[in-house]
């Protein structure tokens, strides 16, 4: 006999008494079993054409074993990676379709794309509009991906995933959820997409050295900035984050005391729309820390400063000219 048992937002149906296995669980709408799908990064397509995924010929197999993509979260293409050739999958879709997406490495890339070359990364690349959603160290595990690190020994984990894709309009149902990040993890990730309306989520609090470098580089239409919870900084670890973010008005909190070398430095260049910065930093003696970091944001605005800042010169490199300075008052 048939019937349905209901469990705070946990509904069992089709459960049989006397033992049979056809049995189907929900949380909500949501099917958890059988066959609910994990959370792959996947793509969803907001009108047709085609959406790619490609292994730079200079990824070496060592760096990207394989990726793999499916229209159905259950059944999976792969193609192997070949070391000093190029590799592809493309997939046809329509508006709204969805492909997920997994594969198996320690590191998508061996060098930042806009410093070496497209050959250098694993890069998406689309001729229709799209989101990203789910979680992106699939890219990395495969199905074993929840809860995962990255690879202490690897650097460019993630790096240059979504160069120059214009295509590319919402990432915030993306999640990087790694705590601890290295070198060049994230470095480029969406250069170049200046279609990028929503970023995804950082809460990573160690950092390394060029992390989140040119991660958002040239993303003109982000409206709002990630938070950055790290208080302890790495050498040019936000460095050119925003570089050309000029629909940005209000900077993520920076709350690191010391600041390193290079870690502010060009990281709000041309962001014209930008009219409010609040840095608490009173340490601001390592080399080049706040170099060109204030180029070209709004005329007018808002700088929160710490009470115990007193060394911030006016202009590029510290407040900007115009601006109104504060003291932060912790309430």
């Amino acid at each position: 006999m048939s019937n349905t048992i209901n469990i705070g937002n946990i509904t069992v149906s089709k459960f049989y008494l006397g033992g049979s296995s056809d049995v189907m669980i929900f949380l909500g709408t949501t099917k958890l079993y059988p066959n609910a799908i994990k959370d792959y990064l996947r793509t969803v397509a907001r009108g047709s054409g085609t959406i790619t995924l490609t292994i730079g010929s200079a990824v070496t197999t060592s760096q990207m074993t394989s990726i793999a993509y499916s229209t159905n979260g259950t059944s999976w293409s792969t193609l192997n990676n070949a070391d000093n050739t190029a590799v592809a999958a493309t997939v046809n879709v329509a508006s709204g379709d969805t492909v997920y997406w997994k594969g198996i490495g320690v590191q998508t890339a061996v060098n930042a794309p806009s410093y070496r070359g497209v050959d250098q990364a694993t890069i998406f690349s689309s001729t229709c509009d799209y989101d990203v959603e789910g979680d992106a160290m699939s890219m990395l595990y495969d199905d074993n991906f929840e809860d995962e690190e990255f690879d202490s020994t690897s650097t460019y984990h993630l790096c240059g995933l979504f160069y120059n894709d214009t295509h590319l309009i919402n990432a915030s149902g993306m999640t990087l959820p790694a705590l601890t990040v290295y070198a060049n993890t994230y470095n480029d990730m969406f250069n170049g997409c200046s279609g990028l309306l929503a970023a995804p989520g950082l809460p990573a609090t160690t950092l390394g050295e060029s992390c989140y470098k040119r991660m958002f580089n040239g993303c003109s239409n982000l409206l709002t900035a990630p938070e950055l919870p790290a208080t302890t900084l790495a050498e040019q670890c936000y460095h050119t984050m925003f570089n050309g973010c000029a629909s940005l008005t209000t900077a993520p909190d920076l709350s690191a005391i010391t600041l390193v070398r290079q870690c502010y430095q060009q990281m709000f260049v041309g962001c014209t729309s930008l009219n409010y910065i609040k840095c608490l930093a009173t340490d601001i003696s390592a080399n080049g820390c706040t170099t060109n970091w204030v180029n070209g944001v709004a005329s007018s605005g808002a700088f929160i400063k710490h009470p115990n800042m007193t060394s911030l010169p006016s202009g590029v490199n510290g407040i900007p000219k115009g601006w109104t300075v504060e003291d932060y008052v912790n309430t």
